[in-house]
């Protein structure tokens, strides 16, 4: 029988509903939202660059083989304490209704947790240090394509977005090592709402908004969202704060991987 750190590693493949679903989805939000196809005679273009600071909490647990880790012992998520950074681009316009918004994001969720014991054994009682390792990295790559379906002080953004994630959890016992890998390529369903809020005649306002991405396939399902406020400058300038939380819960063959990461995020980005 293979002990739960034999190693067992499997990809991850989409169901193959999940495309046709994409392209349903995304004709709704056409039919909502009427495009003009004539470009105006003049494209109000934005451009953006930001990143910010996530205080992440690990959650979960995993098994390998169907025998459960240990995440107090080996995986560490019981005493995560990690700052991840997250990267945007985004590229927004006013005039070209047909055209989609775009946002590219990158998330660097990681962490890393070595524990050491000592273990007293033998005819001749003798202590050796017994040594665990684990490596969790879910850190993905978003590229989101969107329309906003209202232009006012209340708006409400549908699309899609395309999620890359190359990585997966790995422990090690000193004598063998479990791995599940984690690689693919998604289409996540993508909402977001927000109201404005204006403070003074110098295009200073605070936006409050909510936005979520997610989709369930045969094998793995993610959820990922996050209420956020944000203070916007006449100077190009943005503030903003906010709570997210990822959730990633893949059940295979012989092994699974239910984790959540969630924390407080503040940061800063440039308009131009």
């Amino acid at each position: 029988m293979c002990s739960p750190f034999c190693s067992n590693t499997r990809a991850i493949q989409p169901n193959r509903y999940a495309i046709p679903l994409i392209f349903i989805f995304l004709a709704i939000a056409l039919l909502i939202n009427p495009v003009n196809l004539r470009a105006q005679p003049k494209d109000n273009w934005q451009f953006s660059l930001g990143t910010y600071l996530w205080l992440q909490d690990f959650q979960g647990d995993t098994s390998y083989q169907t025998e459960p880790l240990d995440e107090q012992a080996i995986l560490g998520y019981d005493e995560s304490d990690k700052r991840g950074l997250v990267y945007n681009l985004s590229i927004e316009h006013k005039h070209l209704r047909w055209l989609p918004q775009l946002r590219a994001q990158y998330s660097k969720v990681t962490l890393s947790h070595t524990e050491r014991s000592t273990v007293t054994g033998g005819i001749i009682p003798v202590t050796s240090e017994v040594v665990t390792n684990a490596e969790t990295d879910l850190s993905h790559t978003d590229l989101i394509f969107y329309y906003p379906l209202l232009r006012s002080n209340f708006q409400i953004d549908l699309g899609i977005a395309g999620r890359n994630l190359n990585g997966g959890i790995e422990a090690d016992d000193g004598e063998s090592t479990g791995t599940v890998e984690i690689k693919e390529t998604a289409p996540l369903v993508f909402g977001a709402a927000k109201m404005k809020f204006k403070v003074d005649d110098d295009n200073t306002y605070f936006i409050v908004g909510a936005e979520a991405m997610g989709l369930e396939y045969k094998d793995v399902s993610h959820l990922d969202y996050k209420l956020s406020i944000s203070l916007h400058t006449p100077v190009g300038l943005r503030f903003e704060s906010g709570a997210r939380k990822f959730d990633l819960d893949y059940q295979g063959d012989n092994d699974s991987a239910e984790i959540s990461v969630k924390g407080f995020f503040t940061g800063i980005s440039y308009h131009f």
